[in-house]
């Protein structure tokens, strides 16, 4: 298994890797705050880790401006040599 080119810029600035850092914070915390008798409700965490689990796979599908097309692991850059499944799609694959 690789990683893509650019991980550690997806792992920095993508909002899909924050909504899933969320959404760890706010199962974890549906766990710890009871045994902490806080004025929170129950359930609310677990309400917001859903939101945000929800949240993740909708912003992973949007284009993200600041993060290059390398994190589909698709961009196509024309050598006609890669064989990559996008230049062989375009035709530019040997």
């Amino acid at each position: 298994m690789k990683l893509i080119d650019n991980a550690e810029q997806i792992l920095r600035k993508a909002w899909s890797v924050k909504m899933a850092l969320l959404t760890t914070l706010f199962a974890t915390l549906e766990v710890i705050l009871p045994a902490l008798n806080a004025a929170i409700p129950p359930g609310a965490m677990a309400g917001l880790a859903a939101f945000t689990s929800i949240g993740g796979v909708v912003v992973r599908v949007l284009k993200q401006n600041g993060l290059s097309d390398e994190s589909t692991g698709n961009n196509c850059h024309g050598c006609r040599a890669c064989r990559r499944n996008c230049c062989v799609a375009m035709g530019l694959g040997q």
